[in-house]
């Protein structure tokens, strides 16, 4: 997962990314990227690099991506296709009324430009965020291919997921035959 919060930060130039996952009262960050992280044992080479949030939780109202979970997933035409998903992007924090009285937790209180897009469900729930940051504002937000660049990020961070949660089943239906099949054949243990 942090492999694909890298790339957002060497795609769209900023200085951190993040996935965010949400419940119903709190935003789980599940990866933090900056530049120069290294993927494996997290060595960086520019201090502005370490990670400010790593994995954690948050309440909903102290972190960013929450707004990203109120945006409808998809824009439909009149006639019932899909025209675009949402994203979210912020040029300068402090300019938004938003963020002007937001209790983001100190590690963020430098933010300034923001971009996000929902994570979708496969069935058209947002689950969670796919974000970027830096700590200069814009003054032009990511042009349409970045967009669609973490939007296709997004899906694929929900393909991974849906992948691992088939992966762990199949592996839990496994066991369980063969822990049946043991019974059944009279051993002792499963």
């Amino acid at each position: 997962m942090t492999s694909f919060a890298q790339l957002g930060v060497m795609r769209l130039g900023t200085r951190r990314a993040m996935i965010s996952l949400f419940d119903k009262t709190h935003q789980h960050v599940v990866a933090e990227a900056t530049r120069t992280l290294g993927l494996i044992g997290g060595r960086i080479r520019d201090e502005h690099d370490r990670l400010r949030l790593g994995c954690c939780v948050l309440p909903k109202e102290r972190g960013i991506c929450q707004h990203v979970e109120d945006l409808p997933s998809k824009e439909y035409s009149e006639a019932g296709e899909v025209l675009e998903s949402r994203s979210l992007v912020i040029l300068d924090m402090t300019q938004d009324e938003r963020f002007r009285s937001s209790q983001l937790p100190h590690a963020l209180s430098d933010v300034r430009f923001y971009a996000a897009v929902p994570i979708v469900s496969p069935k058209g729930f947002t689950i969670g965020a796919y974000s970027v940051m830096d700590h200069e504002p814009r003054t032009s937000g990511p042009d349409q291919h970045d967009l669609q660049f973490m939007k296709d990020m997004a899906a694929t961070i929900m393909e991974h997921l849906a992948m691992d949660h088939s992966t762990r089943k199949s592996r839990q239906a496994e066991r369980m035959i063969l822990g049946l099949g043991s019974f059944v054949e009279g051993r002792s243990t499963l």
